[in-house]
């Protein structure tokens, strides 16, 4: 994907693509540096340029900001100002990023990337028309090369030939944080100026920047000398082999393509976007200061976790609710510090790295839906790969932690007997302390049910489960209706968004039940007005486009499903990227590559393509029958992997693979009846349009 800048103008929507490994990001102008100061004023809670390290933050309320680690960019000899023109490209299969830029008669050409494993930035520059430039490395602001990030203390820079390295160490952070940044190149001349550091090269350079320190491992110098030392031996483009390949492996878990260009390219980034923020920790929003500076939001970690899940990411999946879990002990002390008795857990809304509460004051903090979210995260997790251990280990104490939480902190009856969750904050739009709330009493139930269902599983707490089970049964029965349909609360003159939550993503009502239809059918007809996650601009945001996709197609809508997804596609930037809002009519655009649209998006492909229960595995059943031609390798239950592939309405490939945790290895498959069988498919059973195979 490609963004041309010519010079006439500067578009107001440009953003910089983001480059990462999940611990590390940033993004790079069309120059090739972080220099360039594009029109960002139309768009709110843009990031700044600069380079930015998971769980490296202060302690400083009300943000807990980010420490910035700087930027880099280049100084050419003969050239004046911004570029004439430029053009960037990314690169998301090989997550690479190349820009090509004139400075009248100069050329300057720039392929970078940061390394797959650890981090290391790599960045390639060719000039033309021009003697000597520099790649430079500046520790905080580009203006001011004396500034130091905040609290941060400089206790030794060391020059060699071919580099520079900076220790440091940071007061005050969360973590007692010290650290090196080695900055070196290839046949370059080293040298400082106050916090900037200078690699000196002719016609082309190969140059790197590589950040260790204590909280990444103990041996952090040793470690980091080593990479240097392989970097300088082997050179960029081995470098880059080596980090190319690994991203291969990981797109190799799974992938999606249909006859629709735009939904591809999207899917694309989605997925790109999705593993560049994927840290040790779990995913936050964006790795960056316009995201919430980088905070975990468990609402949020829900529509990632299923787009990870179902593309087959298993790895990369299981770092989320493993996160919940290490940070079990937090939550519960947040809910009661008396350890002498059965503790519920609160979780806190925007979690930092070491489980506190980073959100600043508001009735945000009243919000206990993402309570359940954690739970079905959990849940669905176990569903996809079967792995009864981490069941038991990781997921059942986090489940249960939650519905004590609920029972006995949240759920009421009333004089009249009813049975209701109580006043809380349920989506932001509609206020705080709302009584019955439709979608927070959705995520409720889904969560109580689930711990009977894994209680049975597990042989264990019969009693409290059967209790749990029992509650989420009158719970249901009163959720807020106006007699016709279901409503966001009790005598809510409204609509929202959140009355597609019996649906997706708590799955607690039938498809066919009239009063969740009326609901959802009440928001669509008013999701012009009350389609984004605030009250401003006229649009649907792309993540409640493809909130409604998965909706839809879990009713089996084709149609449906497929605009739905097809306008979300639309709705992204000049890279594919995803923002939270992006209302281009009335210039209402909020936070560019936002993680949670990225992670919906590649959950409501992947629900299009395939779905699945513990008995049937159902190929394309939201696709259109107009899609002729599609392929794909994705998740099912019971740790099925779902390899298909389509060609003019024949199925030509049908491929399942399990890994050692399941338990059985027959399943059924329904395929679309308008597709003709190859020669090439082995089937034991075809009736009915279901299939009968094996999974090897």
């Amino acid at each position: 994907m490609k963004y041309t800048m010519d010079g006439s103008k500067n578009d107001e929507f440009y953003v910089a693509p983001v480059m990462g490994n999940g611990n590390m990001a940033f993004q790079a102008d069309y120059e090739g540096t972080m220099y360039a100061k594009p029109n960002f004023d139309t768009i709110r809670n843009n990031t700044d340029l600069r380079i930015w390290w998971s769980a490296r933050r202060y302690m400083h309320k009300p943000d807990f900001n980010l420490v910035s680690f700087g930027c880099f960019g280049h100084q050419i000899e003969g050239a004046k100002g911004s570029a004439s023109y430029a053009e960037q490209f990314l690169d998301t299969e090989n997550a690479l990023m190349h820009t090509a830029c004139k400075y009248g008669n100069i050329k300057v050409d720039t392929e970078l990337f940061i390394h797959h494993d650890f981090n290391l930035i790599a960045v390639k520059k060719s000039v033309e028309n021009t003697q000597e430039f520099c790649f430079e490395y500046n520790l905080c602001d580009v203006k001011d090369i004396d500034k130091l990030p905040e609290l941060m203390t400089v206790t030794k820079v060391s020059e060699q030939k071919d580099g520079v390295d900076i220790e440091y160490k940071i007061d005050a952070g969360m973590y007692p944080y010290e650290g090196v940044v080695r900055v070196f190149g290839i046949g370059v001349a080293a040298c400082t100026n106050g916090n900037k550091v200078i690699l000196k090269a002719k016609n082309s350079g190969e140059f790197f920047v590589l950040f260790s320190d204590n909280v990444e491992r103990e041996d952090y110098m040793e470690f980091s000398e080593n990479i240097k030392k392989k970097a300088l031996e082997i050179g960029f483009s081995a470098i880059k082999d080596e980090h190319v390949q690994k991203w291969k492996s990981y797109y190799d878990e799974g992938f999606a393509v249909i006859d629709d260009e735009n939904i591809n390219n999207a899917y694309n980034t989605a997925q790109y976007h999705l593993k560049c923020y994927t840290s040790d920790r779990s995913i936050p929003v964006g790795l960056n200061n316009g995201s919430w500076q980088g905070r975990y939001f468990a609402f949020d970690e829900f529509y990632m976790l299923m787009g990870l899940l179902t593309s087959n990411h298993m790895s990369a999946a299981a770092k989320i609710p493993k996160f919940r879990y290490d940070i079990l002990e937090d939550a519960l002390f947040r809910s009661s510090t008396r350890k002498n008795e059965v503790r519920g857990a609160l979780y806190p809304w925007e979690t930092l790295e070491n489980g506190g509460e980073g959100a600043p004051r508001g009735f945000w903090l009243d919000h206990v839906f993402h309570m359940a979210c954690i739970s079905c995260g959990g849940y669905y997790y176990y569903k996809f790969t079967n792995d009864t251990d981490f069941l038991k280990e990781c997921v059942y104490p986090v489940i249960k932690a939650s519905s004590v939480f609920y029972m006995y902190n949240m759920i009421y009856k009333t004089d009249g007997g009813r049975v209701i969750v109580g006043k809380c904050t349920d989506l932001e739009r509609l206020g705080s302390y709302r009584e019955n709330a439709y979608m927070t009493t959705c995520g409720v139930i889904k969560t109580l049910l689930i711990f009977d269902e894994i209680a049975k599983i597990l042989g264990c707490d019969d009693a409290f489960a059967a209790e749990c089970r029992k509650t989420a049964e009158a719970l249901k029965k009163d959720l807020p209706t106006d007699g016709k349909k279901y409503i966001p609360y009790s005598q809510c003159r409204e609509t929202s968004i959140g009355l597609l939550g019996g649906t997706y993503p708590f799955d607690v009502i039938e498809r066919n039940s009239e009063l969740q239809n009326g609901g959802i059918k009440s928001y669509l007809e008013s999701e012009s007005r009350v389609g984004n996650m605030y009250s401003v601009g006229t649009g649907v945001c792309s993540w409640y486009m493809t909130w409604k996709a998965v909706v839809f197609a879990r009713m089996n809508m084709k149609e449906e499903t497929f605009e739905a997804i097809k306008n979300a596609s639309r709705n992204t930037g000049y890279f594919g990227e995803m923002y939270e809002i992006s209302d281009l009519s009335t210039k209402t655009v909020y936070r560019p590559w936002f993680t949670t649209a990225a992670g919906m998006l590649v959950h409501s492909v992947n629900e299009m393509l395939l779905q699945s229960d513990e008995n049937i595995i159902y190929v394309a059943p939201s696709l259109p029958e107009s899609i002729g031609s599609y392929s794909f390798r994705l998740s099912a239950y019971c740790g099925i992997c779902v390899a298909v592939k389509v060609e003019n309405r024949k199925l030509v490939k049908l491929r399942l693979t399990s890994d050692k945790k399941s338990v059985k290895n027959e399943f059924k498959i329904k395929i679309p009846d308008n597709l003709s069988v190859g020669s090439n498919i082995e089937f034991s059973d075809f009736k009915d349009g279901i299939m009968t195979v094996c999974a090897s």
